[in-house]
């Protein structure tokens, strides 16, 4: 016997089925049959956030009580706990695509991408950096971002991102600051970022 998945996917509902149930479900065409019947069929979908990733389904061929309602709240449970999980795996995966396109992204794309935490220190640079500034990326990890800028606006440049941005949480566009190459000449550097929100919108830095 074949039960059509789609019909739990679609009503969302568990379905405990006995022997005379089976010709009810084959009339409505939602069962195939084929081979011998069971006793008794068990399904349940396999639901997340109200969306049905799939359906759990058991069957016993010889007792007609091998499966009850008891069995069907364990079921529901079970299958609740491998829905989390089946979730879960997908949201990694997802995570983890998304990662690697942004990273190809960033360390392919012309301009500087960078990040910072909330000390103003550097979380992230993208290659690009090497040829504004001629550090490496890995040089930038953990230093502040106004010791980029000229010696002389440092601290002006470092009070006024803190006072009227980030702590703001504003976003800021097209800022043009004096700032120094690793070998002390001038270069002159237009720069843009947005806050860095986390899933309650608390900020945990810029890009």
């Amino acid at each position: 016997m074949l039960f059509r998945s789609e019909h739990i996917i679609r009503t969302k509902e568990s379905l405990l089925l006995k022997e005379d149930d089976f010709q009810k479900f084959r009339d409505e065409g939602l069962i195939d049959l084929y081979g011998s019947l069971p006793k008794v069929w068990l399904g349940t979908p396999l639901m997340i956030n109200k969306e049905v990733l799939g359906v759990l389904a058991v069957q016993d061929y010889d007792d007609p009580d091998a499966l009850t309602l008891a069995e069907l709240d364990i079921m529901k449970f079970i299958s609740s706990q491998i829905a989390n999980a089946i979730y879960k795996h997908r949201a990694e995966e997802e995570l983890l695509i998304s990662e690697k396109r942004f990273k190809q992204v960033v360390e392919n794309a012309l301009e500087w991408i960078w990040e910072i935490d909330l000390e103003g220190n550097y979380t992230y640079a993208s290659p690009v950096v090497k040829d504004i500034y001629g550090y490496k990326p890995d040089e930038l990890l953990g230093r502040p971002f106004w010791k980029l800028s000229y010696p002389d606006i440092q601290e002006k440049l470092k009070e006024n991102a803190f006072n009227n941005i980030i702590k703001k949480k504003k976003s800021f566009k097209k800022s043009i600051v004096k700032c120094q190459h690793k070998d002390g000449h001038i270069v002159w550097v237009m720069s843009s970022g947005s806050p860095i929100l986390d899933a309650r919108g608390d900020l945990t830095g810029y890009r």
